[in-house]
């Protein structure tokens, strides 16, 4: 992936701000980083699990980044849900986070990575920030 990030026809992520699709099962956790990502001027929909993110995705909304949680308890996995999202938006920023092991790479989509739910909150969206505008 190179080139500006787009997140539509002339989009450019650094004059606008960052829509951001967060999958997290965990209500704390989904509630702390949506507070800190929208601290951070980034407009943000939240999913409370893998359903309602496949749900988002339908709707064809304009997304510049997805933030998942690997492990979405009952269903399928954060991983899952960024392979779904990358069909749908090709140029789609992957970041996922995982309070655990992560084991291989080989589950995560090209050019994603993965932060630990160790990190602060504001550590953890400060350094997401950094990827998405960094791979731009």
């Amino acid at each position: 992936m190179s080139g500006p990030l787009r997140g539509g026809v002339g989009r450019d992520i650094f004059a606008e701000m960052l829509r951001v699709l967060l999958v997290e099962d965990s209500a704390a956790d989904r509630e702390l980083l949506a507070r800190a990502l929208r601290k951070a001027a980034a407009e943000v929909v939240c999913a409370d699990g893998d359903l309602a993110a496949y749900a988002l995705l339908d709707e064809g909304r304009a997304l510049d980044v997805l933030l998942t949680d690997i492990n979405l308890g009952v269903g399928t996995t954060g991983y899952d849900v960024a392979r779904a999202a990358r069909l749908r938006y090709p140029d789609l920023r992957v970041i996922y986070t995982s309070r655990g092991p992560v084991g291989s790479d080989m589950h995560r989509v090209e050019g994603s990575i993965v932060l630990a739910k160790s990190d602060r909150t504001s550590d953890l969206v400060a350094k997401a920030l950094e990827f998405v505008r960094g791979a731009a």
